[in-house]
């Protein structure tokens, strides 16, 4: 039953459906505040098991989740498309209608995430038949080719690499790394150990190829199917979407990596104090995973709270948000 908040309730946009809109939005409902969560897609897309989902058939629909399920009572589909920060106004297109509408906020969270490479969606806002369709048709440029080339050998690229070799066991499989070990940007560095133990499960387990230190720009990293039937699919790191830049002013990135700089408050650099920003758009220095969102939500939904009651002729004492210590933590 959707929450009934007070008249005069403060309004929160949150731009991104992902794991940290998702879980901030219930939070400041529960707060007492008017909260929108807008999301381009018809459906919540389980990012993390985007990979497989393009890889193996049926998994599909199991990484897609109604609106309608999502923890929060006004889930909007609908594309962000145009920002007024003097009127404080947010134009979105409606998913369905294509019809245009003015949102009004008191408070802004960008919570739209990157893109991850393969096995992510296309920049775009999409139904949830067109979501199923695009990852059968990732299905499809597997299954056919003769053999399967990944850029990259994080996360992304070691998942994909097994996944490949276990849905289809006849298709060779060669992983191209530019460091000499897998996972070499995980902060702080992985153990010798564990690296060699994930090679070894990776050439034993699943008879995949490595190639280690090759030189970036010496194999050609243009995604898509080459002759004789050699399919590369690019898996290395992560970047800012076009529609993100587009939406958003040119100064709220930051130049090298695109990310939105944020202060450790999580308000935006360089935007007004109600601008804020979470997840793997911004720029935290975590590595980026979705258990950092959840910290992230957490801070700001205590940075609202406690800016509403804040008095004008007194600067608040927000709450602030550290990177972790260790990133990752293998098994």
């Amino acid at each position: 039953m959707p929450r009934r908040q007070p008249a005069d309730a403060m309004t929160v946009l949150i731009v991104g459906g992902g794991y940290g809109g998702c879980v901030l939005a219930p939070k400041l409902e529960k707060a007492g505040f008017d909260v929108t969560l807008i999301e381009r897609c018809e459906c919540f897309f389980h990012k993390i098991g985007g990979g497989k989902a393009a890889v193996a058939p049926g998994y599909e629909t199991k990484v897609t989740i109604p609106l309608s399920k999502l923890p929060v009572s006004k889930v909007l589909w609908a594309e962000a498309t145009e920002l007024d920060m003097s009127r404080k106004t947010l134009r979105v297109r409606h998913g369905g209608s294509g019809l245009f509408s003015y949102l009004p906020f008191d408070f802004l969270v960008i919570a739209v995430g990157q893109s991850h490479g393969f096995g992510q969606l296309p920049d775009r806002m999409l139904a949830r038949d067109e979501i199923l369709s695009f990852l059968r048709s990732e299905q499809s440029r597997v299954k056919q080719a003769q053999s399967v080339t990944i850029i990259g050998g994080g996360a992304l690229g070691v998942e994909t690499a097994a996944q490949v070799r276990q849905s289809h066991p006849a298709t060779p499989v060669t992983l191209v790394h530019s460091s000499p070990q897998l996972m070499s940007a995980v902060q702080p560095p992985l153990s010798a150990a564990f690296t060699s133990t994930l090679h070894e499960k990776l050439v034993d387990n699943f008879g995949v190829r490595i190639r280690y230190s090759v030189p970036k720009g010496s194999v050609s990293e243009s995604e898509g199917l080459r002759e004789p039937g050699e399919l590369v699919l690019s898996c290395k790191g992560t970047g800012t979407r076009q529609s993100t830049r587009t939406l958003l002013p040119a100064d709220w990135f930051d130049p090298q990596t695109g990310e939105i700089r944020v202060e450790p408050t999580l308000q935006v650099t360089g935007a007004p104090p109600w601008v804020f920003a979470i997840g793997d758009v911004a720029k935290t220095g975590d590595h980026k995973q979705a258990r950092w969102a959840f910290a992230h939500a957490g801070v700001v939904a205590r940075n609202l709270i406690t800016l509403r009651s804040a008095s004008a002729r007194r600067r608040p004492s927000l709450a602030t948000y550290s990177p972790v210590s260790r990133n990752l933590v293998p098994p």
